[in-house]
């Protein structure tokens, strides 16, 4: 899996969630349950949500980002190796 996206805002991370559902790209999100209970207690790297997606599917999900606003294409993004 692959990360394609990172928030510690919870709005934004509903967002995010429909349009994956929308899309219909599997995905999983690690830290949703810390981040609500903790927020902005804790630093960024802790209670962050970060949104997972199969390395197949990632393509996708990053251009639904982009046509969300959420990512632009021009940034280069840090892939996990």
């Amino acid at each position: 899996m692959q990360e394609i996206f990172r928030t510690q805002d919870i709005v934004e991370v509903s967002f995010v969630k429909s349009l994956l559902d929308s899309a219909g790209i599997r995905y999983f999100v690690f830290g949703e349950h810390l981040n609500s209970l903790v927020g902005d207690l804790v630093g960024d790297d802790i209670s962050a949500c970060r949104f997972m997606v199969l390395e197949d599917d990632m393509d996708d999900a990053l251009d639904v980002l982009e046509d969300a606003g959420l990512f632009d294409e021009d940034e280069e993004y840090e892939e996990d190796e």
